[in-house]
């Protein structure tokens, strides 16, 4: 499910040339309809719930993942790491004393949102800290399981290893 009509077009398009029976549909993660507990697992692939505006709206779709996981279903998603990159802790201050002084773009709704380009298209991305991660997945009635950030995992090829690091989460339903 992607709220991209045009994501849904290429991963059905991928899937039939594979011949992978794959149902694929648009969708709002903040209102989807499927029924209660219809789900054993829910996953948010290349930190797709950071690119959800707005905190109250990712909030959303997390009570939605746990309204459609059974009992002891399992979230897994990823994130990038406001602090991570020491490269960008100059960055991180700067924006800091913008939004301090009401400078900050005008398009942003919190602290961490960007506006990036993205293989030839602007694209939203709220990039958290570990901390506030957490609390929004407990706020969801979700508990954090694991989280680790991708390198500490091992080895990367270089197929991904180009890639800025993320964190990686695990998150579970209670029974």
């Amino acid at each position: 499910m992607d709220l991209s009509h045009g994501m849904i077009e290429r991963a059905t398009s991928i899937a039939e040339q594979a011949v992978f029976l794959i149902p694929f549909e648009v969708g709002d993660a903040i209102s989807l309809e499927y029924g209660d507990e219809s789900f054993d697992g829910a996953l948010f692939s290349a930190q797709g719930l950071m690119c959800i505006p707005g905190g109250n709206n990712r909030l959303q779709a997390l009570c939605e993942v746990r309204r459609l996981l059974r009992p002891e279903g399992y979230f897994i998603f990823t994130t990038h790491e406001r602090y991570a990159a020491q490269e960008f802790a100059s960055f991180w201050e700067e924006e800091k004393a913008r939004w301090e002084q009401g400078a900050q773009d005008e398009r942003l709704l919190d602290f961490g949102d960007r506006i990036v380009m993205d293989s030839g298209t602007w694209t939203f991305l709220h990039i958290p800290t570990r901390d506030a991660v957490k609390k929004l997945v407990q706020e969801s009635g979700l508990i954090v399981v694991e989280d680790a950030m991708r390198s500490e995992l091992g080895p990367e090829s270089d197929a991904v290893g180009w890639l800025p690091d993320c964190r990686m989460w695990v998150a579970q339903r209670p029974s």
